[in-house]
């Protein structure tokens, strides 16, 4: 984003504290330095830099920071302790990639309760093909923490997400319930998902899970 980063990174938290009602939290995303896709891209040191965001989006008034779609575990846990040392809520979510083989549920298992030591309050999985989201999400039970997805919702083909007719968003919600049934309490969408996800969501879940 160049120099001005942080000042737009600032207006970003001002436009959407400003859309929603007092009671509604805002996160401040925080994703891999070099690419979601990419862990090999992945820097040796990445925790100055995600420091350095970490403070501008606490300064800027977000309520949680969420460090999102990390599939490099280290880079992960680093950005999670960035945010940590902020003082705010931190949640980690790691990706194993759209098709769902960048990392394995074994792999977000370990990274998860190492995140948990650290002092996250919740762990993810996000930015996954949404029919191999279910094994990530059961490696995230039992951490003692809250956990959930929001998964990738794939190509136009698959049938839920980008160019899927009507009925998409009902069969990501239908998913979705294989996530609540392992007892995941934090449920939203990624790539691919739209408004209407999200109300299908909504809909077929409200009071079950977060308000988050």
């Amino acid at each position: 984003m160049g120099a001005d980063w942080a000042v737009l990174a600032e207006r970003a938290v001002t436009l959407a504290r400003s859309a929603v009602s007092e009671d509604h939290y805002i996160a401040g995303s925080m994703a891999p330095i070099a690419d979601c896709y990419r862990p090999d891209l992945s820097p040796p040191n990445p925790g100055p830099l995600h420091a350095e965001l970490a403070e501008v989006l606490k300064v800027s008034g977000v309520d949680i920071l969420l460090c999102e779609t990390f599939p490099h575990i280290e880079e992960g846990l680093a950005a999670a302790a960035a945010a940590l040392d902020t003082g705010l809520e931190t949640w980690l979510s790691f990706t194993a990639g759209p098709e769902g083989v960048l990392l394995s549920p074994q792999a977000v298992r370990a990274g998860a309760e190492r995140a948990v030591k650290l002092g996250v309050s919740a762990v993810l999985i996000n930015c996954t093909c949404a029919q191999k989201t279910a094994p990530y999400v059961a490696a995230l039970a039992d951490l003692g923490v809250p956990f959930g997805a929001y998964a990738n919702a794939g190509q136009a083909g698959q049938g839920l997400g980008w160019g899927s007719d009507v009925d998409g968003p009902e069969r990501y919600a239908d998913l979705a319930e294989e996530w609540v049934a392992l007892g995941a309490t934090l449920i939203g969408g990624c790539c691919g998902t739209d408004a209407r996800h999200i109300a299908a969501l909504r809909s077929r879940f409200l009071g079950q899970t977060s308000r988050r």
